[in-house]
């Protein structure tokens, strides 16, 4: 498994010895690492430095629904579809799970990839126009 790094989506073990700044965050299941340092990761909302073992790698598969492909930085042409005649851009639909992307599903398979962290880390290091995100509005009910 690859080290976590800065920007990894993440489990805690035990979300119960952890103190959020958002009352929120009582439910959330993923979050997201801001910094690393001397054996402690400093997490999303949480008050309190978190233990390395006390991190988690999410296991890839479409349990966590919340994760979706944010094509944001994708050009603005291949955004655009249609709706009968009329071109439309975007949209209020629910975000698609990450899973459910079949580019992405290629990445996984090709590169035998089992945490969404390594799947996080191949999108950045390539420099792949879009990333993994977390809808906020979701996490909690997962």
């Amino acid at each position: 498994m690859e080290q976590f790094r800065k920007g990894d989506f993440i489990l805690l073990r035990n979300t119960h010895d952890y103190i959020f700044d958002d009352p929120f965050c009582k439910g959330i299941t993923v979050f997201e690492i801001q910094k690393l340092s001397n054996g402690y990761a400093e997490v999303e909302n949480c008050k309190k430095k978190v233990p390395m073992f006390d991190l988690e790698p999410i296991l890839i598969s479409n349990k966590y629904d919340n994760i979706y492909y944010d094509s944001d930085r994708v050009p603005m042409a291949s955004l655009i579809h249609t709706s009968g005649n009329k071109p439309e851009i975007g949209g209020d639909k629910p975000k698609p799970c990450y899973y459910e992307n079949d580019q992405i599903q290629m990445y996984i398979k090709s590169n035998n990839f089992k945490y969404v962290h390594e799947l996080q880390h191949f999108l950045c290091d390539k420099e792949y126009p879009g990333k993994l995100c977390v809808d906020i509005i979701y996490n909690s009910l997962t």
